[in-house]
């Protein structure tokens, strides 16, 4: 066989280039979208939570009726609207990157095994205010799911009230792009990033300040709030902090 001139080697070597570029560019697309689902799947749960405040803190009411299967299931509507028409219960058939699909799955059912666990203080009669709420959901639905996977979800905001969500330097510098008054407010505008050597892919989904979510955290500033919290005197439409998630791309 006769040998390749240098020009052809060359020609050889850079069409692999190309082709493990190509490849890169593809895998770390859909990588991007599976974290962007899994932060626009735990938002969804933080805003189902948030429609069902005032049922579970009823105190005059015993059993809400709030089961994990009534969660899920507007959950699933939530997510279907938000996401374009994607069903989680329907996920084989969906036109989402596969890797993504049991991550998902894996991430609903944690939401579910926390409003499961939580059944006794949400039917608890006479007891008003109950610490199950967006952000307590979300948080404890986001340790159960990265301890069981290889990605890591957690809620964060610069001015965190849980230690736990306190944000790293990459997290800080998108919040901050996050709560500039020009950052658009309209739709999922998520921040990317591949950081750790080309090894992970992050993203940020911001969240904003909506009007229950003042009850906690607006005016006026330094009041104790129903959770034992004083108030960051937020106003609606304010940065409220965001989701963050961080995925492997080697996977």
């Amino acid at each position: 066989m006769k040998p390749l001139s240098f020009r052809a080697l060359c020609l050889v070597v850079l069409a692999g280039i190309c082709v493990s570029r190509d490849a890169f560019s593809a895998s770390q697309a859909e990588t991007e979208e599976v974290a962007r689902l899994i932060a626009l799947l735990l938002s969804s749960g933080r805003v189902v939570l948030a429609e069902n405040q005032a049922l579970i803190n009823d105190a005059e009411k015993g059993d809400k009726g709030f089961t994990a299967a009534v969660f899920e299931a507007q959950v699933v509507e939530e997510f279907k609207k938000r996401s374009g028409g994607t069903d989680l219960r329907q996920l084989d058939a969906a036109k989402i990157p596969d890797k993504g699909k049991s991550l998902l799955n894996a991430l609903l059912a944690a939401g579910k095994e926390v409003i499961d666990g939580k059944q006794p203080v949400i039917n608890e009669k006479f007891l008003g205010y109950k610490n199950v709420t967006p952000a307590t959901w979300g948080t404890w639905t986001s340790q159960k799911f990265s301890q069981r996977n290889h990605v890591f979800l957690k809620q964060t905001a610069l001015d965190y009230r849980n230690p736990n969500n306190a944000p790293d330097e990459f997290e800080t510098r998108i919040l901050r792009k996050f709560a500039a008054p020009d950052y658009p407010r309209e739709g999922e505008q998520v921040l990317s990033e591949v950081t750790n050597g080309g090894q992970t892919l992050r993203l940020m989904f911001p969240l904003y300040h909506k009007k229950d979510c003042l009850v906690c955290h607006g005016t006026p500033k330094g009041e104790i709030d129903i959770s034992g919290y004083r108030k960051e005197g937020h106003h609606e439409g304010e940065a409220a902090g965001a989701i963050s998630v961080a995925i492997p791309l080697s996977e």
